[in-house]
């Protein structure tokens, strides 16, 4: 009898083990890696970022992803680190010119006076059209006008219809008028 309660005393204190002095489950602190390649969700090679223990223990390190952050490995992958320093601010500037033309295109349509026609050829009696007007149509319609955008760019629901349509061209509404061609 006295094996069976050193045993039970044994289980609970390794059940205990891993709970706070409150009873909830601890869970594996957060340690900092140097990414040695790039992993999804966490960052690119060179970085330096904070991942769960076992994430690290159990995946990046074994796999050679990431090594420990430590002063040797520090120094070790500075260049690498340098690297990952200049993706950022090589992004960073992309995303500047990314924002500098859609302002660009934003202001271009806002200057777009006026209804854009398109003509459709195949028409029922009813005004409805064979088909729908697609995006690329509203593209090449805009071309016309001298706003160079592309399908992607534009949100428009189906247009199976004659008439007058709201459309919107990254978040600026548009008013396009569908008219049968005779």
């Amino acid at each position: 009898m006295l094996r069976l309660s050193h045993t039970i005393k044994a289980f609970r204190g390794v059940a205990t083990a891993n709970l706070s002095s409150k009873g909830a489950i601890r869970t594996g602190s957060s340690i900092p890696v140097i990414l040695l390649e790039n992993v999804d969700n966490q960052g690119v090679a060179g970085e330096v970022v904070r991942v769960k223990r076992g994430f690290a223990r159990n995946y990046l390190v074994p796999k050679k992803m990431a090594v420990y952050m430590s002063e040797s490995n520090r120094l070790k992958h500075a260049d690498l680190m340098a690297t990952a320093l200049n993706l950022e601010e090589s992004s960073a500037q992309a995303k500047n010119a990314q924002k500098e033309a859609k302002s660009k295109l934003i202001e271009a349509l806002k200057q777009i006076h006026g209804p854009i026609t398109i003509a459709m050829k195949t028409v029922t009696d009813t005004s409805a059209l064979y088909g729908s007007v697609k995006s690329s149509s509203i593209a090449a319609a805009l071309e016309e006008r001298g706003v160079h955008v592309s399908a992607s760019q534009i949100d428009a629901d189906k247009i199976e219809e004659v008439g007058t349509h709201v459309i919107s061209v990254l978040g600026e509404k548009i008013e396009i008028e569908v008219t049968s061609e005779v």
